[in-house]
C-alpha cells in the first residue's frame, strides 16, 4: 500500500504555479478593496473572484451561529469557481481576515479568456479538486480521529499547505488563534488549548507569534489515526 503524504497532494511548486496563473488572470478583472471582517458576496454565480492581496476564509455557519471553516484563501487563490461551473450558488460565507484586494471577473470576461486560453480550464479544475481534497481530509479527520488526532491531522495538513521548512522543523506560515483552529477542526476552543499545551509540553510543537512550529513531525504523525 502506498504511503500517503500531504506533501504529495499539496505540492508547493504546483500550488505556486496555480497562484501565478490566477494572479495573471486577475489583471483582466475589476479590482475592489474589502475591509477586514467584511462579508464578501459576488454579484451572481456567473462571476468569480481572485485574491490579489490579503487573506480570506470561507465557512459554513448554522442557525445557532456555530462556524465550520472550509478554506483559507491567500493571494492567487480564487472563489466562486464552483458556483460558476456548477451553475448554482454554494452556501459558504466568505469573510476578509484582513484588508484585502480582489479582482472580480464577470461571465463575459471569463468566457473570453477561456476561449482564448482553453488551458485555463485545467487550472480551474485543479482549484476545484484541491478544495474537494481539503473537504475529504476534513471528513476523514472528523470520522476517524479523537480530539488529539484531529488537531494533529489538521496541523499536518496546514504544514503541507502553508509550511516553511527550517532544518528539521516546519513553521505553519499562517497565524491562527485557538478559536480559529477550533473552527477548522470542529471542536471547542478549550479542547484546542488543552491539546496544544500537551503537544508543547512534549516538545512536539511550539508557538511563536501565533504561528505553530512543528518540532517533531514524525511524533505528530503517530497521533493521526485517519489514514
Amino acid at each position: 500500500m502506498e504511503i500517503f503524504s500531504y506533501e504529495s497532494i499539496f505540492d508547493k511548486e504546483k500550488q505556486n504555479e496555480l497562484r501565478k496563473i490566477f494572479l495573471s488572470l486577475a489583471k483582466k478583472g475589476k479590482k475592489i478593496e474589502v475591509d477586514k471582517n467584511s462579508e464578501i458576496e459576488l454579484p451572481n454565480e456567473s462571476s468569480i473572484a481572485i485574491v490579489i492581496e490579503g487573506k480570506l476564509k470561507q465557512s459554513l455557519i448554522n442557525k445557532e451561529g456555530l462556524e465550520k471553516v472550509l478554506f483559507y484563501l491567500q493571494p492567487g487563490e480564487i472563489f466562486g469557481e464552483v458556483d460558476y461551473f456548477g451553475e448554482t450558488k454554494f452556501s459558504a460565507i466568505t469573510i476578509a481576515l484582513e484588508n484585502s484586494k480582489l479582482s472580480i471577473l464577470e461571465k463575459n470576461i471569463l468566457e473570453e479568456q477561456l476561449s482564448k486560453k482553453p488551458i485555463l480550464y485545467r487550472y480551474f479544475m485543479k482549484s476545484i479538486i484541491r478544495k474537494l481534497r481539503i473537504i475529504e481530509f476534513q471528513m476523514l479527520n472528523m470520522a476517524f480521529n479523537d480530539s488529539i488526532g484531529r488537531i494533529s491531522n489538521t496541523l499536518l495538513r496546514l504544514a503541507a499547505q502553508q509550511g516553511i521548512k527550517n532544518d528539521d522543523k516546519v513553521i505553519i506560515n499562517f497565524p491562527l488563534t485557538h478559536q480559529e483552529l477550533a473552527n477548522i477542526i470542529g471542536c471547542s476552543r478549550i479542547t484546542v488549548t488543552r491539546t496544544l499545551k500537551d503537544l508543547t509540553s512534549k516538545g512536539i510543537i511550539s508557538v511563536k507569534h501565533k504561528k505553530i512550529i512543528i518540532n517533531n513531525i514524525k511524533e505528530l504523525e503517530k497521533l493521526d489515526k485517519s489514514f
